[in-house]
């Protein structure tokens, strides 16, 4: 297990890969560890953290990895 060494910061403006890496810092978990233990590429995840969208299918999988579940549910109407 490597030292985790902080936040890195995070570019990518989609809501759920900031959660995924905000979960990764809460979990203390360094990139290179994760990109091991889902088989993952390191650089394919400092991608997703800097300028690109995974698949649904790759998201899905490693938030699953860190217990969580990606949930389709309707959008709220504000007007009602």
């Amino acid at each position: 297990m490597r030292i985790y060494r902080g936040k890195k910061h995070i570019i990518n403006n989609n809501k759920c890969v900031k959660f995924l890496f905000e979960e990764l810092h809460r979990q203390r978990c360094p990139e290179a560890d994760f990109a091991e233990r889902t088989g993952i590429h390191r650089d394919t995840l400092r991608g997703w953290r800097t300028r690109v969208n995974p698949k649904v299918n790759d998201l899905n999988f490693v938030l699953n990895t860190l217990g969580y579940e990606i949930v389709v549910r309707p959008i709220k109407n504000e007007e009602t």
